[in-house]
């Protein structure tokens, strides 16, 4: 058995117990199941997509042993079948004229998980769509009925009208934290192994982040179907949040770029993202400067040229 064949073995069952952290009810159990894509993207970014293929066949039979299906299946569809399919495109490479090697773009792999979170937001409001309400229906009673018992009685009179919007956006929400846990994962395991000399391809600069010209399509079509009634329009409205998350990213790399004339240059990125976690609507501004990005290539304006897609 060689080296690749133990690390993605042992890589799938600490992916399967940090996820069972959070079944079992360990203490900090969401903060250990968030890392649990790590090992996951290590075994296949380091040795290879038969290496990821491995990994997530070992976790998926750690995890049939210990839980239950419904458990088994959730790995499945939001760690082991994700990881796979962005680990086989992220080491797809072609040859470039110069001699060189052109690599798959990380703006498509970042379009690939918004595909996919769009998947995961259709599958949660098809599930519940038979119940009261649909989605947010059920997510409006679950969220109240816990809310009747944790909250004291002054909480729960200033929360409640509340509810009905959380729960509104409750599957945006659900999926970008899903998103978000995919794409940190991904980039911690390359920046490790690239670290140790065992990333299968070189680490990109992210401040070249280019998205395909579809998902500006894509966010135009949620919008509109936003402003329909009922369901469809619930699901279009979640689905710009999912949608304009790639566009935020796009944003920040044009701050990024923007960035590099600005005296003080760290203090002012500083207070972009601190604006962005704190107050909130300044990722709107973000979001909107990704967009302009897609159609005015606002980091070639102002800089004269495009910088090279991969780290030295």
């Amino acid at each position: 058995m060689s080296k690749a064949h133990v690390m993605a073995m042992a890589g799938g069952a600490l992916a399967a117990a940090l996820y069972m952290s959070f079944w079992a009810r360990v203490s900090g159990e969401l903060m250990i199941v968030y890392f649990a894509p790590l090992p996951l993207f290590a075994a296949g970014l380091a040795f290879g997509t038969g290496a990821v293929l491995i990994a997530g066949m070992v976790g998926s039979a750690v995890v049939a042993v210990t839980a239950t299906l419904p458990v088994l299946l959730l790995f499945l569809l939001s760690l082991a079948v994700p990881v796979g399919v962005l680990v086989r495109w992220a080491l797809l490479s072609r040859p470039r004229a110069d001699g060189g090697v052109e690599w798959y773009p990380v703006g498509n792999l970042v379009a690939w998980i918004t595909a996919m979170g769009l998947a995961g937001l259709a599958a949660e409001m098809l599930y519940f769509a038979g119940e009261e309400g649909g989605f947010v229906g059920t997510m409006e009673r679950f969220i109240s009925a816990r809310l009747m018992q944790a909250a004291t009685s002054e909480t729960r009179a200033q929360l409640s009208g509340l509810i009905p919007v959380f729960a509104h956006f409750l599957g945006a929400m659900l999926v970008i934290t899903w998103m978000m846990m995919i794409a940190a994962n991904a980039t911690a395991a390359q920046w490790i192994l690239n670290r140790h000399g065992l990333a299968w391809r070189p680490t990109p600069r992210y401040s070249t982040l280019d998205l395909p010209l579809w998902l500006i399509i894509v966010l135009a079509a949620a919008a509109g179907l936003s402003l329909a009634p009922g369901q469809i329009g619930v699901f279009g409205q979640n689905a710009v949040l999912i949608v304009g998350l790639p566009f935020f990213l796009l944003g920040l790399a044009v701050i990024h770029v923007l960035s590099r004339r600005w005296q003080g240059r760290h203090v002012a990125l500083l207070a972009v993202y601190l604006a962005v976690i704190l107050i909130g609507w300044p990722a709107l501004f973000v979001g909107g400067l990704g967009i302009a990005e897609q159609w005015a290539g606002l980091r070639q304006r102002f800089t004269g040229s495009a910088p090279d897609e991969e780290e030295e």
